[in-house]
């Protein structure tokens, strides 16, 4: 039996997610004001931020399939990066 080859979908294709970040008033201020000099929305800014601060991180499921970790958000489990997916 071969095996079988893992396939990631494009960027495109896989779902978003909102996430909730604390900030402090003058952080907040910054990100408002540099997301202004770039003409972009604060989401917008704050998403390409993490993006490229993700670049090149690869995360690995050491758990076996059908196995819940221990720690962690279950909504994370299964996610490389771009990187390691155009390897």
């Amino acid at each position: 039996m071969a095996a079988r080859k893992s396939v990631r979908p494009d960027a495109e294709h896989l779902r978003t997610v909102k996430v909730s970040v604390p900030l402090g008033v003058r952080d907040h201020a910054r990100l408002c004001g540099v997301a202004a000099l770039r003409g972009m929305t604060v989401s917008a800014f704050a998403a390409e931020a993490i993006r490229e601060a993700l670049r090149g991180v690869t995360l690995i499921d050491r758990h076996g399939k059908g196995e819940s970790a221990d720690r962690g958000d279950s909504s994370c489990q299964g996610i490389e990066s771009d990187d390691a997916a155009a390897n």
